[in-house]
């Protein structure tokens, strides 16, 4: 159970499709206001009280799933939410961040995205530089590629 009183939590999600063996792409976005005004991103956000399961614990997978809903339009039912798997997380004092990645069967675009000034589909080896994206995102996407890896959908990390 986390501590509801203290600092921040977040969720994210980064979302990707298989197209091939080692065809393998992200869904970014370029942020659009601070943090992390003008570099790419992924759909995530702070925890909310309504984010809990059903013995009303925080849940970052909820938050996940519902900041995906609002910045990018694609729906997830709360029903579905375990199609998320944790990758990557963060737990330092007072800060809590997890990122679920979820796989889509086509690369396709939101019909709209509130919080990014554009979204791009990325090769999953040809993510922009890292002093183009937040800070966090070459480590979500290695955690991504190793899982990834672990499955046979990518030859090298």
């Amino acid at each position: 159970m986390f501590n509801l009183n203290l600092g921040y939590q977040g969720a994210g999600v980064l979302i990707y499709h298989v197209q091939a063996k080692d065809k393998v792409y992200v869904l970014l976005g370029k942020r659009l206001n601070n943090p992390d005004k003008n570099l790419w991103s992924i759909p995530g956000g702070g925890w909310e009280k309504k984010d809990v399961d059903e013995s009303g614990n925080a849940d970052l997978a909820e938050t996940a799933r519902r900041e995906m809903n609002e910045e990018t339009g694609f729906y997830l039912p709360k029903q579905n939410k375990d199609f998320l798997r944790r990758l990557w997380n963060m737990n330092v004092i007072a800060f809590k961040f997890q990122v679920f990645a979820l796989r889509m069967k086509r690369k396709k675009f939101p019909y709209k995205h509130y919080e990014f000034s554009m979204m791009k589909w990325f090769d999953v080896n040809e993510i922009p530089a890292e002093c183009q994206c937040n800070k966090f995102l070459h480590a979500q996407v290695n955690n991504l590629k190793k899982f990834l890896m672990s499955k046979g959908y990518l030859s090298q990390v």
